[in-house]
């Protein structure tokens, strides 16, 4: 009501000497315009407000789809990584290269409370070099170096503004430290590109060192620190008044964290990791992209003779951010997001295998728009050599 009441008196105010002189009924209307939308920009309504948290809320879901779609595969990724490079070392081969397709159904595809359930075809690219080298004297024992590349399609059937695709070189060196220890330095040049969402595309860098010790024959244990950059390609960052500034969308990610692996057997691996993650970045509006937390993962690995092998996985994430509010409340997000998955690899021949993988999420937040679930299950053919 306060408002009408300005409106009221500021548009007698200017048009009063118009009616007196003259009349000029145009101008009135672009003066009550003019008015009107100045008091909007002035004094934004909690509805506008609102709907502005609601879009910056989806937005940022759609920017973590691939993190976390990508974290389901993290682990078991590193398994088989570990794996090949140790059969080709009995095969003395310096390189492998893989090929992947398959089709399945997702039953979330924006990872939002509507539940839009899309089927999907995905093929991916695995090709890496790994290469001897004998080390430093009296400095670092004898390793390997190489670079390992990964491409990744999704192609979904109707959601087409979810189409994404991945591309990632990775250069790294592994090498001995006296006799139990093992450092491992990666570098990882990542682009995330959506098909037809430019506002969420981004060049990623990504440092790990990793140091590793045996603790026996059956259990090692592993420290790391990773530091990772995001930097959006289209996007600007926001000033505190959220207007557009001149240097693009930028993110920085530290995790320290620490891994435990068992090997009961030769057809057993099972893992636990448990790490902190702290995020800043410059959009500055509501800092709505600043957060820390952890996560906590596991994983089990168990071969079943020639027939097959299964692995079975599961994390928890936790987040806090330090500015991000919600409609109808002043208190700051929190986020508890769990996921499972389970994989089954079933050889046909020495080169190719089936695929089958499943996939479930869910996000719990004091936030009610960032409330949801999804589970996606795919059946492909592997193709490796």
């Amino acid at each position: 009501m306060l408002y009408l009441y300005r409106i009221c008196r500021f548009f007698n105010a200017v048009t009063t000497p118009l009616r007196a002189g003259f009349t000029l009924k145009g101008l009135s209307f672009f003066v009550v315009i003019g008015t009107l939308s100045l008091l909007t920009l002035l004094y934004p309504s909690r509805d506008s407000l609102a709907q502005e948290q609601q879009e910056q809320a989806i937005r940022q879901t759609e920017e973590d789809k691939v993190e976390k779609r990508l974290r389901f595969n993290r682990y078991v990724e590193k398994l088989l990584v570990e794996k090949a490079l140790k059969e080709q070392k009995k095969r003395k081969e310096e390189w492998s290269v893989s090929g992947t397709a398959s089709v399945g159904y997702d039953n979330n595809v924006a990872l939002d409370p509507r539940r839009d359930g899309d089927i999907f075809h995905e093929e991916s690219f695995d090709g890496s070099l790994a290469l001897p080298h004998s080390g430093i004297p009296d400095l670092l024992g004898p390793g390997h170096f190489g670079a390992r590349i990964t491409t990744d399609f999704r192609d979904y059937g109707d959601h087409d503004d979810f189409d994404y695709h991945t591309t990632r070189l990775k250069p790294f060196i592994k090498t001995t430290i006296f006799e139990r220890l093992r450092l491992d330095v990666e570098y990882t040049l990542e682009y995330i590109r959506y098909i037809r969402n430019n506002q969420i595309n981004y060049v990623g860098h990504r440092g790990k060192v990793k140091i590793m010790e045996s603790l026996g024959e059956h259990l090692a244990h592993r420290f790391y620190f990773q530091y990772r950059v995001k930097d959006y390609i289209d996007r600007k960052a926001k000033s505190a008044v959220n207007t557009p500034l001149e240097a693009g969308r930028k993110d920085h990610r530290y995790e320290p964290g620490y891994e435990l692996f068992f090997f009961p057997n030769t057809s057993t691996v099972a893992g636990a990791t448990g790490a902190w993650v702290f995020n800043e970045s410059n959009d500055l509006h509501r800092d709505f992209h600043d957060y820390q937390g952890y996560q906590l993962s596991t994983f089990l690995s168990q071969k079943f003779g020639d027939l097959f092998t299964w692995i079975i996985g599961g994390g928890y994430q936790y987040k806090t951010y330090e500015s991000r509010t919600f409609a109808g409340s002043g208190s700051a997000e929190r986020d508890h997001y769990f996921y499972v998955s389970s994989y089954v690899y079933m050889p046909i021949n020495d080169h190719t295998q089936l695929v089958f993988k499943y996939l479930y999420g869910q996000n719990s937040s004091n936030s009610p728009i960032q409330e949801y679930s999804s589970s996606t299950s795919s059946l492909g053919i592997s193709i490796r050599f």
